[in-house]
């Protein structure tokens, strides 16, 4: 691994442990936008489980936002690449002069 890796992960790794550590109390989290009283929904999270899980939704999510938008960019590439084989192959097929 390169050293920027593990002055970025080694840090980043620290700071999750002691963010679970220090935010394990349970919290309710209530998925029913209708009832506030009687949710159908209620999950009993710990707090560290809470934020962790939007953050890896959050990048998911925005990686697959990156990924669409980066689809023209990989047929372009494709084109190309076909455009290239047929090229070399007319070459190829071309009598020598």
């Amino acid at each position: 691994m390169r050293l920027s890796t593990w002055l970025i992960l080694v840090p980043a790794t620290v700071i999750a442990a002691a963010l679970a550590v220090a935010n394990r109390d349970r919290v309710a989290v209530s998925l029913d936008p209708f009832s506030r009283e009687t949710p159908a929904l209620v999950l009993d999270l710990p707090l560290y489980g809470v934020i962790m899980g939007s953050l890896l939704i959050g990048l998911i999510l925005g990686a697959l936002v990156m990924w669409v938008s980066q689809g023209r960019h990989r047929n372009a590439t494709r084109e190309l690449r076909a455009m290239s084989r047929e090229i070399a192959a007319a070459r190829a097929a071309r009598p020598a002069e």
